[in-house]
C-alpha cells in the first residue's frame, strides 16, 4: 500500500514540476533572467562558471532551472544536466551575435542536447529562444533563429523565439507562460 501511495504522490508531484535546461554563450543574461523570474528584480551576480540550479514557482507548477555556462567547458557539463529536462532554453544576446567559435559551440551544444533528449522522449522537444537585450538588438528573428540552428531540428523539436529585456522584464512573463502552456507533463 505504501508503494501505491508513493507512486501516486510521485506521479502527481512530477506533473507539478517542469525541468528546464538553460544555456547560452558569452553573457547573454541567463543568470539575470533567472534572478528576475525568481525575485522580480535584478540581483548583482558574477558570471556563471559551471552551473546553477534555481526553483521558480509559476501558477501551479514549479520550474526547476539548470543553467550551464563556461564556454568550451559547457559541453562536458550539459550531459549531466540535460537527462531529466522537459525543455531547453537558449539565451542569446540579440545585440551581438558572435559568429565562428561561439556560434559553433552553441550549435553543437544544442545538437548534443537534442540527441540526448530524443532518446528519452517520445514527443517533440520544446525549445524556447530568449533573444535577450532586445532594446539593443540589431538582428532579425530569422537571423537569431539561424544563429542557434534550431530550425534544423523541426522534425524532433518545436520552438518559439521571444524577445526579452531582463532589466525591464519585457517578454519574461510571456516566456514563463509559453513554458507553462507548451511543456507537457
Amino acid at each position: 500500500m505504501g508503494q501505491v501511495i508513493k507512486s501516486l504522490f510521485t506521479k502527481n508531484s512530477k506533473k507539478m514540476q517542469i525541468n528546464l535546461f538553460m544555456f547560452g554563450v558569452l553573457a547573454p543574461g541567463k543568470t539575470t533572467i533567472i534572478n528576475k523570474f525568481k525575485n522580480g528584480k535584478i540581483v548583482e551576480s558574477n558570471p556563471t562558471i559551471g552551473y546553477i540550479y534555481e526553483q521558480i514557482k509559476y501558477k501551479d507548477k514549479r520550474f526547476d532551472f539548470k543553467e550551464a555556462s563556461g564556454g568550451y567547458r559547457l559541453y562536458e557539463i550539459f550531459k549531466r544536466l540535460i537527462n531529466d529536462s522537459d525543455a531547453i532554453i537558449i539565451a542569446v544576446d540579440s545585440s551581438q551575435l558572435i559568429y565562428g567559435f561561439y556560434e559553433n559551440l552553441l550549435q553543437s551544444t544544442l545538437k548534443s542536447c537534442l540527441q540526448e533528449l530524443i532518446q528519452l522522449k517520445k514527443e517533440k522537444i520544446p525549445i524556447l529562444i530568449l533573444a535577450n537585450k532586445t532594446d539593443k538588438s540589431q538582428h532579425s528573428d530569422e537571423e537569431i533563429i539561424s544563429y542557434t540552428s534550431v530550425n534544423k531540428y523541426q522534425d524532433i523539436a518545436f520552438f518559439k523565439l521571444i524577445r526579452t529585456n531582463c532589466f525591464t522584464g519585457e517578454g519574461l512573463l510571456e516566456a514563463l507562460e509559453w513554458i507553462y502552456e507548451n511543456v507537457q507533463k
